[in-house]
C-alpha cells in the first residue's frame, strides 16, 4: 500500500470515529433533554397535586396518595401502633364500606351527633378541615336527603362508637396496605432528603452538563473566528 492511500485509509478511520463520537454526543444529549423533560413534567404534576389536594381535601397528597401519623392508642388491636405511618388513597365516596379504615378530620359538632339530624343545615364548617386527623373504622353509613354520605366511625380498642357522625366531605381516604419497606421509601422520597437527592440532584446534574455543554460551544465559536480572523490578516 502506497503512502498517500494509508494516509487516506487513516483519514478515513478519524473520520469514522468522529461522526461516531459526534452521533454518541447528540444521542447523550437527546437523552439528558429528555430526562429532564420528564422529570419537569413530574415536578409540575406533583406540585399541581399537592395545591389542588391541599384546597380540596385540607391535606397534601400526590396523585390522590398521602401518609398520615397515627397519634393515639385507639387502633392498636387492629395493628396500628402510636407513632406508625399509615398510606391512605384517596377514593370515590361511593366506594367506601362499612369495615373500612378511614382517616378523616375530626371535629366536635354537637349540634350533629346522630344521623336523624344529619342533613344539608347541618354540615360542619370548612375550617373543620383544619382539626387533628383521626384514623378509625367505618361501623355504619347513612345517605341524607341531597344523597350525600355520612359515616359513623370507631377506634377498635374504644368501647364506644366516635361522638359525631363524619361528613363526606371531610374524609381524606382509606388504608392501603403497604409493607414497612415500601412505607420507608415513600417516607424517604416525601421528605426534603428524598427530594434532594431523587429530584433537586438528578436536574441539577443535567442542567451543569447543558451549561457546560453550551459553554463549551461558545469558546469553540469564539475560537474559530479568533483563528479565521488571524488567517484573513495573515
Amino acid at each position: 500500500m502506497s503512502e498517500k492511500a494509508e494516509i487516506k485509509n487513516n483519514n478515513s478511520q478519524k473520520e469514522v470515529k468522529s461522526q461516531k463520537k459526534v452521533s454518541w454526543k447528540k444521542v447523550c444529549e437527546i437523552i439528558s433533554w429528555c430526562f429532564l423533560a420528564v422529570m419537569c413534567v413530574l415536578i409540575m404534576s406533583m406540585f399541581t397535586s399537592l395545591i389542588i389536594s391541599r384546597n380540596k381535601k385540607g391535606i397534601s397528597m400526590i396523585f390522590c396518595h398521602t401518609l398520615i401519623q397515627i397519634s393515639s392508642g385507639s387502633m392498636v388491636s387492629a395493628g396500628f401502633d402510636i407513632g406508625d405511618k399509615v398510606f391512605i388513597q384517596s377514593k370515590n365516596v361511593e366506594e367506601y364500606a362499612v369495615g373500612d379504615y378511614i382517616a378523616f378530620f375530626d371535629y366536635i359538632d354537637p349540634a350533629c351527633p346522630n344521623f336523624s339530624v344529619a342533613n344539608e343545615n347541618r354540615k360542619p364548617i370548612e375550617r373543620a378541615k383544619t382539626s387533628k386527623i383521626v384514623f378509625h373504622e367505618i361501623v355504619e353509613i347513612h345517605v341524607d336527603a341531597n344523597g350525600e354520605r355520612w359515616f359513623r366511625t370507631k377506634g377498635a380498642d374504644n368501647v364506644f362508637v366516635d361522638g359525631n357522625v363524619i361528613h363526606e366531605n371531610f374524609v381524606i381516604g382509606e388504608h392501603l396496605p403497604c409493607s414497612n419497606s415500601c412505607l420507608a421509601f415513600i417516607s424517604f422520597i416525601t421528605s426534603i432528603d428524598g427530594v434532594l437527592l431523587f429530584i433537586v440532584l438528578p436536574c441539577s446534574i443535567v442542567l451543569f452538563k447543558d451549561c457546560f455543554v453550551l459553554t463549551s460551544t461558545i469558546f469553540e465559536i469564539v475560537e474559530e473566528k479568533k483563528s479565521k480572523k488571524e488567517k484573513d490578516e495573515n
